[in-house]
C-alpha cells in the first residue's frame, strides 16, 4: 500500500501499469524479485462495489474531492461510460484532475442545487457531512449514493441516503474488493472472497 503517497510513489517505481498512469495515482506496489511495479486497485473495487450494490447503469456522476481516491472513481466512472463532474474545497486540485480527465470546469464544494445527478460520490475522507446534506431540493435526481469513507463502516452520508430510499454504496464495500484485487497481484491466486469479507467486517466499527 502506499497511501497516503499515491502519487509521490510514481517516480519511485521501475514500471506502473497503464491504468495507473492514467489515474495518475497508486495504491498497490509489487516486488517481484526487487523490481517494482505499481498498480491501482481502487477503481476496480469502486466499479465492483457499485455493481454489487445494484448500481448497474451508467449515468451521471458528481464525484466529491480533489486527491488520489477521486481520481480513481473518476477514472472508473468514465471507463464504464459515466458522465463525471467533480467538486472540491480545493479547486485548485480539483482544476488540474478536470484538465487530466477532460471535465467541465469543477464545482466549489459549497454549491447549494445539483439537478440531473444521479450518482454521488464522497471520495474525501470527511466522515460529517451535515445531516440534509442530501436534500430532495439540493439533488432531485439523486438515485445512488457512494461513500468511500470505510471506518465507521455506516457513514451518516449513507444513512442519510437509506432514509430518503437512494441506493447506499458503502466504502467498506470498494474496500473489499479492492483488497480482492490486491490479494491476486500479491499472490497470483484467486481471492478467498468470503473470508475476507468476514475478516474486514470484524474489524469495522
Amino acid at each position: 500500500m502506499s497511501m497516503p503517497f499515491k502519487r509521490e510513489i510514481l517516480s519511485l517505481l521501475d514500471e506502473v501499469s497503464p491504468d495507473t498512469c492514467a489515474i495518475g495515482a497508486c495504491n498497490t506496489v509489487v516486488n517481484e524479485s526487487g523490481r517494482l511495479s505499481g498498480h491501482n486497485t481502487d477503481w476496480r473495487g469502486a466499479m465492483d462495489a457499485l455493481q454489487e450494490a445494484g448500481v448497474h447503469v451508467p449515468g451521471h456522476a458528481l464525484v466529491l474531492g480533489a486527491g488520489g481516491a477521486a481520481r480513481a472513481l473518476i477514472f472508473g466512472l468514465r471507463e464504464a461510460g459515466w458522465i463525471v463532474e467533480i467538486a472540491a474545497r480545493n479547486l485548485d486540485a480539483a482544476r488540474v484532475i478536470a484538465a487530466d480527465f477532460d471535465l467541465p470546469r469543477p464545482h466549489s464544494a459549497n454549491f447549494q442545487f445539483m439537478p440531473g445527478i444521479d450518482l454521488l460520490v464522497n471520495a474525501t475522507p470527511n466522515t460529517d457531512l451535515p445531516d440534509g446534506f442530501l436534500a430532495p431540493g439540493r439533488f432531485p435526481d439523486l438515485e445512488a449514493v457512494f461513500d468511500v469513507v470505510f471506518n465507521p463502516s455506516r457513514t451518516l452520508l449513507c444513512d442519510q441516503a437509506e432514509r430518503l430510499g437512494l441506493i447506499s454504496v458503502p466504502g467498506w464495500l470498494m474496500l473489499l474488493h479492492q483488497a480482492l484485487h490486491q490479494f491476486t497481484l500479491y499472490t497470483g491466486l484467486e481471492a478467498p472472497a468470503g473470508a475476507m469479507r468476514e475478516a474486514l467486517l470484524a474489524h469495522l466499527r
